[in-house]
């Protein structure tokens, strides 16, 4: 009798020490964050500049290149997150919370199991301010709790950098166009600030693609196949309309409008017409009178070291035609950067561009030899500055 009270004593023993180490084997000794993603209906992609592509998760530990975001003003921020959890055989409910300084992920009741635990997607305590962001990192700092939130403990942080927009794009976002779009001094919702702080990063004509720096040009080495902004920004280089293209994006996600203008020159196409951009210089003109206003023929006048365009101190000496940007009466030439043109007329704006940007223009004449034989010339005529003698249409 005495050995089976003992037997079923040892065995009561065993079966108490059993369940006392199941409980401490579910218990969550620690939690750490793996990834976050970041949600609702107002946030914009922001996809890579070279690949176009984006990012499967926003945010990866131990990943040395996070995910950039985009929201739209005044709405609130929406993120879920992933977490592991050790050890790995711990089955336990807990409880998660995200502290973003104003932005407060409020504290969820999650189960953890396998090893991994999911917060739920939540949206912020608080709404993003009603002015553009300028790319300001957006930190999350973590915490869980496995005593229904009496002591919290860290689980890790979080950090992206987060834009916030005027309006909604309707198109993709390259990082380097919404990265312009929100410079840092384009605070504010006055659209006429807006746009001359946008403007102020093209005007110096050094504007910087962010991923996979480099200095984005026009017509560099006589290239210029990329013709809108996303091709500009992924290639490096572009021609006008892709400067223009880039211009209006930046302009469009701020909420403003603005139209492209066609420049040409203001003489007959059927003569194959050329714009002679800044810097030619003119000999002696000798052409024919029949050839009037145009004075000087081929090799009487010399296409020299010409004005600075985007990443480019001596872009090509001619065009057919060229494109630019209008808003509110005044014109930009974001190929050419520098100061924009305006004047209460709009002629007189028109004018400065003009004179600013040429030296002449040139067409092809037939024109007889001294044998009588007619051979193809180009001749050429200095730019009037008292007459404006180029095409504008939008």
């Amino acid at each position: 009798m005495k050995i089976k009270k003992m037997l079923l004593f040892l065995a009561f023993a065993l079966l108490s020490m059993f369940k006392a180490g199941a409980v401490l084997a579910t218990e969550v000794d620690n939690v750490t964050l793996e990834a976050v993603n970041f949600g609702g209906n107002n946030r914009y992609e922001v996809y890579h500049d070279t690949t176009r592509q984006s990012y499967v998760t926003h945010w990866e530990r131990n990943r040395n290149t996070q995910a950039p975001l985009c929201y739209l003003r005044n709405t609130r921020v929406e993120v879920l997150a992933g977490f592991s959890v050790t050890p790995t055989n711990a089955a336990k409910d807990i409880k998660i919370r995200g502290d973003a300084g104003n932005y407060i992920f409020g504290e969820k009741q999650v189960h953890a199991a396998d090893g991994k635990v999911r917060y739920p997607a939540t949206a912020s305590s608080n709404v993003l301010p009603n002015t553009i962001r300028p790319g300001d990192y957006f930190n999350i700092q973590w915490q869980w709790s496995k005593d229904g939130g009496t002591t919290w403990n860290n689980a890790g942080a979080s950090s992206n950098q987060m834009y916030v927009v005027l309006a909604n794009p309707g198109f993709n976002l390259l990082h380097t166009l919404v990265d312009v779009s929100c410079s840092p001094n384009a605070g504010g919702t006055y659209s006429d600030a807006i746009v001359s702080n946008i403007w102020s990063k093209f005007s110096d004509r050094h504007v910087d693609r962010v991923d996979i720096p480099r200095q984005l040009g026009y017509w560099v080495n006589g290239v210029g196949n990329a013709q809108n902004a996303a091709d500009l920004i992924s290639s490096g280089n572009g021609e006008c309309r892709s400067w223009v293209s880039f211009l209006r994006d930046c302009l469009t996600l701020q909420g403003i409008t603005s139209t492209s203008v066609t420049l040409t020159p203001g003489y007959s196409s059927d003569l194959d017409t050329r714009f002679l951009i800044k810097n030619w210089t003119f000999d002696v003109g000798t052409a024919p009178a029949v050839a009037a206003p145009f004075t000087h023929k081929t090799g009487e006048y010399h296409d020299v070291s010409g004005v600075g365009a985007q990443g480019n101190a001596n872009p090509p000496g001619w065009f057919y035609n060229h494109v630019i940007v209008k808003r509110n009466g005044i014109y930009y030439d974001p190929s050419y950067g520098g100061s924009p043109y305006s004047s209460a007329t709009g002629i007189t704006a028109q004018s400065a561009w003009e004179n600013n940007s040429l030296d002449g223009f040139d067409i092809n004449v037939l024109i007889k030899d001294d044998f009588g034989n007619e051979v193809p010339t180009r001749i050429g005529k200095k730019n009037d500055p008292n007459q404006l003698e180029t095409s504008f249409s939008s």
